[in-house]
């Protein structure tokens, strides 16, 4: 016979995760978004380094963060899971997350949503970030909320 015992929510700790210098960019980058600082979150990418978003397409970081912090008021990032080192097809170092966002929007519309985000790396600086995410339920209320169609509409 099988003895049940309840776990006590002190007796559950959060994951920790590895210490690596991939994983540091994530966390510092996630970090730095949240605080809204544009020039920390521009000393993590390389000069000519770009954003794929899938709501502003393809941007230069710089513009593309400039848009999103205009835009937006407070965001809010609740990790989810890092995806640790990786490699491109061609050798290149890659990293990234997955995170629920939380976005007040300059408007005062609130948008949550699930993204997961590929950067790769050169060196331990962002060369290319990739946002992946649903946008089905998120584009009819950015197109309201930000007063135009997101990419590809």
């Amino acid at each position: 016979m099988s003895e049940h015992h309840e776990i006590e929510q002190e007796q559950v700790q959060a994951p920790r995760f590895a210490d690596t210098p991939e994983n540091g960019v994530v966390m510092r980058y996630l970090a730095e978004l949240e605080g809204r600082n544009i020039d920390a979150v521009m000393e993590l990418f390389a000069p000519a380094g770009v954003v794929y978003s899938p709501m502003y397409g393809k941007m230069p970081a710089r513009g593309f963060y400039t848009e999103f912090f205009r835009s937006s008021s407070k965001t809010q990032v609740t990790l989810l899971g890092l995806l640790g080192r990786g490699e491109t097809i061609s050798g290149g170092t890659t990293t990234g997350y997955w995170a629920h966002f939380s976005n007040l929007l300059a408007t005062g519309a609130q948008h949550e949503f699930d993204l997961v985000a590929v950067m790769e790396l050169e060196g331990y600086r962002i060369s290319a970030l990739h946002i992946v995410m649903d946008t089905a339920l998120l584009r009819p209320t950015f197109a309201r909320d930000m007063g135009h169609a997101p990419y590809g509409q």
